[in-house]
């Protein structure tokens, strides 16, 4: 599988995670593609601050399993762009609550299960599904929300064109000022995308 850094996949996880990856892949090409990306941000990020090793593996995977959740959510409401508030709100908490899930029934521990459950949180409590705060949240954590706010703010969708790396930029400055993600990790997550478009 192309673009997995294989030696920061958990070693006791590493089939479990190709597994769930390539059912993604199969599932929701354009989900999996975004695990991929949010993975590969949380590494770049976690490098530009320091991260042991340890804590980089644990990031990693539980980058890459953020969203497996949606394995579990019915194809045709996963790739309709006419949802209801309702049904939005639905899947919002769904996907969220069958991560978990599976990542349980799949034996993953604690540590990586709950960065990923918290991935839609945010620091000032707006989040979900637990709406936890700053003090509740881990640093990794904080990583991975910033990472998964980039990927979501850069793709494409039917509905909107993908984001230049100037307008991902201007809209997490907005993101940090209001509060809602870890300030640090956003300057960091800048200059991994200035990086990727010197390269």
């Amino acid at each position: 599988m192309e673009f997995l850094r294989y030696a920061y996949i958990k070693d006791e996880l590493k089939e479990t995670v190709l597994n769930l990856l390539l059912s993604l892949q199969k599932k929701s090409p354009e989900t999996f593609e975004h695990s991929l990306e949010v993975a590969n941000l949380s590494f770049g990020i976690g490098a530009h601050v320091g991260l042991s090793q340890d804590d980089m593996i644990d990031l990693y995977t539980a980058a890459l399993l953020h969203d497996i959740g949606k394995l579990g959510i019915d194809k045709n409401i996963l790739h309709c762009n006419h949802l209801t508030e309702e049904e939005i709100d639905d899947l919002r908490y769904s996907h969220i609550h069958k991560t978990y899930e599976i990542l349980k029934s799949k034996g993953v521990e604690d540590k990586i299960l709950n960065i990923a459950y918290h991935h839609h949180e945010r620091l000032d409590g707006s989040g979900y599904p637990q709406h936890l705060k700053a003090n509740d949240l881990s640093e990794l954590d904080k990583i991975l929300q910033v990472a998964d706010t980039t990927s979501a703010i850069r793709m494409g969708r039917s509905y909107k064109e993908e984001a230049t790396i100037e307008e991902t930029e201007t809209i997490l400055g907005k993101l940090a000022e209001k509060g809602t993600l870890e300030t640090k990790y956003i300057s960091a997550v800048v200059d991994v995308l200035d990086e990727e478009y010197m390269q």
